[in-house]
């Protein structure tokens, strides 16, 4: 019996010697009675004199409410505390290294402490790397649909762009999508039926062009669907066989993104505008393109939406000149360049008699300093367009 007594307690002495972690004994007071190799190891560089004999001491810079743990654990055995990390300050670790350790304390009995002390950097740095893996992943994401965002889209661009033109999937086309009720939908609805609007069109972009997530990690890394924002949404199609691909693809999403929507007792009919940029009308960068995209969708939705149209470089050209008449025409109202004049309201009574009481009404006109009087039609589409009819009317 002696001698199995004496090979168990040879074999615990074995293990703790070898143990991967510091395992430290001790009275309550925190005296040290035992500790193994790796408890030296790793509790000598937080004491500033080389000093082990009292635990509570060498841990009382970075767990200072030890000592006060274990004064209030009253039960006559059990956890005092379980995995407590601590990082160690900068004057207790070396200018190469970084550490993080974790400590354990089991109250063994009413007189005896088992303390587990453990390096938990490694633990630690997994955790962090992915953390900020999860928050990077958070930034490439649209809040509500969780789509790719405006980011992703730029670097799927980026890369599309940056194929030679004998590559191979050379071609590729940007669609950019706009709804064209929403607003109204919004307005009237709330913004909870908004959101739910623009969910569905998140769900059935993706089931359509069927994408596998969120961040584009599709079978196809070309094909990407995201939400820029607002009602705005954009496709890349890489990889494209022939330019003329597109147009089966922009009719079915139109065709598919026109159906009605269904939003709690709401039937909603919200179709989209699409604005379409081949590979041989991409110049600039990413951001340029989905500008000249976002041009198109424009033409699209003034020609009645519901429809896609091409880029041409005509349309931005036509673009910078209308920004420039909308801000002077912005410009005309602040400094009076707009002025009133009456037109008379003939109305005939029998016999081809002149009403005399049809009136006049009051017409706006623009005295442009340049270009004289601005022709009324062309007047009233630019107004319409900064969204100044009410304050002219005003």
């Amino acid at each position: 019996m002696d001698t199995v007594s004496n090979d168990a307690y040879e074999s615990l002495m074995q293990f703790l010697y070898r143990a991967p972690v510091a395992l430290v004994q001790t009275n309550l007071q925190g005296d040290i009675e035992m500790m193994n190799p790796m408890g030296s190891q790793l509790l000598m560089p937080l004491s500033r004199e080389g000093n082990l004999e009292n635990l509570f001491e060498v841990l009382r810079q970075v767990v200072p409410q030890l000592r006060e743990l274990v004064q209030n654990f009253t039960p006559a055995t059990g956890t005092v505390c379980e995995s407590l990390r601590f990082s160690l300050r900068e004057e207790f670790r070396s200018s190469n290294s970084h550490r993080h350790l974790s400590i354990s304390v089991q109250k063994l009995d009413a007189c005896c402490l088992m303390t587990m002390v453990s390096d938990a950097t490694l633990e630690v740095e997994r955790e962090q790397s992915g953390l900020a893996r999860r928050l990077k992943d958070a930034s490439r994401l649209d809040a509500l649909t969780q789509m790719p965002n405006r980011e992703v889209v730029k670097e799927h661009l980026a890369l599309a762009m940056a194929t030679a033109p004998g590559d191979p999937g050379h071609e590729f086309a940007v669609l950019f999508m706009n709804c064209d009720r929403f607003k109204q939908i919004n307005d009237s609805l709330g913004q909870s039926v908004g959101d739910a609007v623009l969910n569905l069109i998140a769900e059935r972009l993706q089931a359509t062009l069927r994408l596998a997530d969120s961040l584009g990690n599709s079978g196809d890394r070309q094909l990407i669907a995201a939400r820029l924002g607002g009602d705005e949404f954009v496709v890349v199609l890489g990889h494209m066989m022939r330019p003329d691909d597109v147009h089966a693809v922009a009719l079915r999403l139109i065709d598919v993104l026109s159906q009605p929507y269904g939003v709690g007792t709401h039937q909603l009919h919200c179709s989209v505008s699409m604005g379409i940029v081949l590979r041989a009308q991409a110049v600039g960068d990413a951001d340029t393109v989905l500008r000249d995209a976002s041009i198109a969708m424009e033409a699209a939705k003034r020609s009645g939406g519901a429809r896609y149209v091409i880029f041409t470089p005509s349309m931005q050209e036509l673009a910078v000149t209308r920004a420039a008449d909308e801000e002077a025409l912005r410009m005309a109202l602040s400094e009076g360049q707009l002025f009133v004049v009456y037109q008379p309201v003939v109305g005939l009574l029998q016999d081809g008699v002149i009403d005399p009481s049809a009136g006049v009404e009051a017409l706006v006109r623009w005295q442009h300093p340049e270009r004289g009087v601005v022709p009324p039609v062309e007047f009233i589409g630019l107004a319409e367009q900064c969204g100044l009819i009410g304050a002219l009317g005003d």
